[in-house]
């Protein structure tokens, strides 16, 4: 049983909270309607990142009123693109943020740590996420994601570090407007295995 970190994040409530936790899938973010203005929880869905280096995978969950979760049948989407490696000791995304959904574009994101890309994804009509996009994250093994407004930004951990900013487009198209290199001295890479 390996070791992975859940990063929680309450849209509505706007909170996140990182915790260590046994579980079988690599990596995973869980995203909820969460209690709106004091009213009783109305439950919502759990989208969860596999980070399969072979065919990274949305897997989608209902959570009930209570916390419950259950497998959405039929739900799971693969990214388009490979999942970091599944032999570090702790973390393999070595991140925070590397799923994240924006309420109010109805848009869900992930990063693709083994073949340094982002996927964007539709959630608004179904509870099956529809994949719109797959582009080149602008570095080297992206690891954690922000939205604000209509842009994306991409941290990018390998080389030197950059950033990569997008423009989020109709429909979740992303357009990259620039990279910032950090200038960052890496002495020692991210445990991926590249086999």
């Amino acid at each position: 049983m390996r070791t992975v970190f859940v990063a929680l994040g309450l849209i509505i409530a706007s909170s996140g909270l990182a915790l260590n936790a046994q579980q079988n899938e690599s990596s995973f973010a869980l995203f909820g309607d969460g209690n709106r203005g004091g009213g009783s929880d109305r439950g919502g869905l759990v989208y969860v990142m596999t980070n399969d280096s072979n065919a990274n995978e949305i897997l989608v969950f209902a959570r009930d009123r209570r916390g419950r979760l259950l497998a959405v049948p039929g739900a799971a989407v693969r990214t388009g693109g490979s999942g970091g490696s599944i032999n570090a000791p702790f973390d393999p995304l070595g991140s925070q943020n590397s799923l994240v959904h924006d309420d109010r574009l109805g848009l869900l994101f992930a990063v693709n740590a083994g073949d340094n890309s982002v996927s964007a994804f539709e959630t608004e009509r179904t509870a099956r996420p529809r994949r719109t996009t797959v582009v080149a994250s602008g570095g080297l093994i992206p690891v954690s994601l922000a939205v604000s407004d209509n842009r994306l930004y991409v941290l990018n951990a390998g080389g030197r570090g950059a950033v990569t900013t997008f423009a989020i487009g109709l429909d979740g198209q992303l357009t990259p407007l620039g990279t910032l290199d950090l200038g960052l001295s890496n002495g020692t890479s991210l445990p991926f295995n590249h086999n």
